[in-house]
């Protein structure tokens, strides 16, 4: 660990600067990276799973939250690769997940249940779900 006295932290990598304010602990730094990320993540509301619960095609897993939600819920979403994310959505206690559209951080979503086999162990671990086993 080290001290940064300045305010502002100047950061290079592939020719992309960025810089980083001088933000004390994980949680804001954590919130920064993901408001700030390069390229932004984007979603984009696919009709197949509708919105708010509703008009989703049958059989397909429904988005419960609005896209506006989903937007906030895919900055911080975690995953083992870029074509996957998840994260856990409290209001509806259960995990987002996000699928790449295979355009640039272009992400459609749609919930599950909380316990699906399709979430892998290490992601599950990561969202630190309480009540999820």
């Amino acid at each position: 660990a080290c001290k940064i006295k300045e305010d502002i932290i100047k950061v290079t990598v592939n020719d992309l600067k960025a810089i980083i304010p001088n933000i004390k602990n994980e949680k804001e730094l954590t919130s920064w990276f993901a408001a700030n990320r390069i390229p932004k993540r984007k979603f984009n509301k696919f009709k197949k799973h509708g919105e708010k619960g509703k008009g989703n095609f049958p059989n397909a897993s429904p988005l419960l939250c609005s896209a506006k939600q989903a937007q906030q819920l895919l900055h911080k979403a975690a995953g083992e690769r870029i074509e996957e994310l998840f994260n856990y959505d409290a209001e509806f206690d259960k995990v987002i997940v996000f699928k790449s559209e295979n355009r640039d951080a272009v992400y459609h979503g749609f919930h599950m249940d909380k316990n699906s086999e399709e979430i892998p162990n290490k992601i599950k671990k990561l969202l630190k779900m309480k009540k999820l086993k």
